[in-house]
């Protein structure tokens, strides 16, 4: 079982790879019983996007393939009405 310094290290290790395309070093992991389900590093200076922080690219890889640790707040996300415009 992983501890969470071997996860903090996990998330330095992603965050090193950022100077290379001159991002600040910023790492994030995303774990579920002790398993990484979602991993990034800040991407804002790469791919021109405001959005693109390590938490958020992260969080995007995780919801790509499984669901959130917390069935309600899935619920919450996918049961909402459309808004209208």
């Amino acid at each position: 079982m992983p501890t969470d310094e071997q996860w903090m290290r996990r998330a330095l290790e992603l965050a090193s790879r950022c100077a290379e395309h001159g991002d600040v070093p910023i790492g994030a992991v995303v774990v579920r019983d002790d398993q990484e389900i979602g991993a990034a590093g800040n991407e804002r200076e790469l791919r021109r996007d405001p959005t693109a922080h390590a938490e958020i690219l992260a969080v995007r890889k995780q919801r790509s393939g499984m669901p959130l640790a917390h069935p309600a707040l899935d619920r919450a996300r996918t049961d909402r009405a459309p808004q209208k415009a």
